[in-house]
């Protein structure tokens, strides 16, 4: 044969092995094909946009929720289209949010239900099929498909079941009754609030302490009504408290009025507001239950539970009391250059990698560390306005440190980092207190004398830090330093 002709025979061969591999590479296995075979429903769970469960004289309405990146609304366009996922409320016989992981289990047992054994001539009477124990209606995006639920089959765990119309019965375990026959509010999602923390953009607090309006994002959040920083670990514990409430029961059935709750008109409320744009979080909080100690009556959509929480304590906090007492709103990690101007001059720090420079010099980390940590951490004894400062002596024109910090910027908006500043500011000295400001704030702190001693005396320490040697010393001094150690041989005169 010719070398020509093997060639096209190899290259024939080549192609055909090719064909068949891509051919054959997504179609199911033999065993993915009998298990496809025995499946009641051929089904994807997320083409399900709704589901009817009805039994005795019981109807559990169930129906998805897409959010609105996948409907379209909204623009639907961007990196974040589609990403986000759907969930399940429950309209019927009750309006509430329902527990994704709950329907989600449901749709897994109806998805995967297999076929033990299948009847084409039977009698429905005789099976339990001409009146159904039990039926789900599945509304998919391309119809709709009724599982009817039969008798149990003597002498085993399973139980009888056909799709409506389909003229066929299959002998299927009996797992799925237990599923759809749970108490309709037993399909309400216990969590309360659903979002993260770093979601919340808003919240509105009314109860004894009057109301309170923070806004703001990922821990730095302001008050409305002050115009001020609200203090950082006291909405760090809010927001805590929203995300994690949960109904420890839901009380359908109790001989308390809402009144008597508490909750008619309602001892508190909290608001929140999250980025997503969906319907404001509300809750209403009550009184505690008799004879416990935080576990609360509360209502949130519609529904009366109790749950455990100490949110009545923050409730009762007045706006003044969530102002922030801290000096600095940076944390050390954050601060890219620091400048210090007070009556020894200026001084200017800059993170060099790992180091810090003081002008050209490299300078120890922990001489830098030593300053910026106590600045972070200063917090007020007492917070007043500036008018009441001045009454008090402070000169807040012509403070005795003057301080400017930058840090890296990122935009709400943008993807860009930019350069931020923040300048604070002490007084002078009045009856051992110092005045603490800072730019844009109107609050003014009041610290002790002892504390603001402490920073003046690391920034004399940073002043008069030794500078480290330079690598571009170090190698130069290095022939010198060996050979004076002998490591190596100078040269021959």
């Amino acid at each position: 044969m010719q070398p020509r002709t093997l060639l096209v025979l190899a290259l024939v061969v080549l192609a055909l092995g090719a064909f068949i591999f891509f051919y054959e590479k997504d179609l199911p296995s033999t065993d993915e094909r009998t298990a496809r075979e025995k499946k009641v429903l051929r089904l994807a769970e997320d083409d399900v946009e709704s589901i009817l469960i009805e039994w005795d004289d019981q109807q559990v309405r169930l129906e998805r929720q897409r959010p609105a990146t996948e409907t379209g609304e909204g623009g639907g366009e961007g990196e974040d289209a589609g990403t986000s996922e759907s969930s399940w409320r429950i309209t019927a016989p009750m309006s509430a949010r329902a527990d994704r992981f709950t329907v989600d289990g449901l749709m897994r047992q109806v998805a995967d239900l297999e076929s033990n054994r299948t009847l084409e001539d039977y009698d429905p009477g005789e099976l339990g099929l001409d009146e159904p124990r039990a039926r789900v209606t599945l509304q998919t995006t391309s119809g709709q498909e009724v599982l009817q639920i039969g008798a149990e089959v003597p002498a085993s765990s399973d139980m009888l079941v056909t799709l409506a119309g389909s003229g066929i019965a299959h002998q299927v375990g009996s797992g799925l009754l237990d599923e759809l026959t749970r108490e309709p509010g037993e399909w309400r999602d216990k969590k309360l609030f659903e979002g993260t923390r770093s979601e919340v953009v808003a919240v509105t607090l009314t109860g004894p302490g009057g109301t309170v309006e923070l806004a703001g994002q990922d821990g730095d959040f302001r008050l409305a009504a002050l115009d001020d920083r609200a203090d950082e670990e006291q909405v760090n514990a809010l927001l805590s408290e929203i995300t994690s409430l949960r109904a420890e029961t839901f009380l359908d059935r109790t001989p308390l009025t809402p009144e008597g709750m508490g909750l008619d008109p309602a001892q508190g409320t909290v608001e929140a507001v999250s980025k997503t744009g969906t319907q404001p979080f509300r809750l209403e909080l009550g009184h505690p239950r008799e004879g416990t100690e935080g576990v609360y009556y509360g209502r949130a959509d519609g529904q009366i539970f109790e749950l455990e929480t100490r949110l009545a304590e923050l409730l009762g906090l007045g706006v003044a009391e969530w102002r922030s007492k801290s000096w600095s709103a940076l944390q050390v990690f954050e601060i890219e250059t620091a400048r210090f101007e007070d009556s020894s001059g200026v001084l200017e720090l800059s993170r060099d990698d790992a180091d810090w420079k003081r002008g050209e010099d490299r300078v120890p980390y922990s001489s830098v560390s030593d300053l910026l940590y106590p600045i972070s951490e200063l917090k007020g004894e007492r917070i007043v306005d500036r008018e009441e400062a001045a009454a008090l002596g402070f000169d807040l024109e012509n403070p005795e440190l003057r301080i400017s910090l930058t840090f890296e910027d990122k935009g709400a908006d943008t993807d860009e980092d930019t350069r931020g500043e923040e300048l604070l500011a002490l007084s002078r000295a009045v009856e051992g207190r110092v005045a603490a400001t800072a730019d844009g704030r109107g609050a003014v702190l009041l610290v002790t004398e002892a504390e603001v001693g402490g920073i003046r005396e690391q920034l004399q320490r940073s002043r008069d830090a030794e500078p480290l040697p330079s690598e571009d010393s170090n190698t130069e001094e290095a022939p010198e330093a060996a050979e004076e150690t002998g490591k190596i041989e100078s040269p021959p005169e």
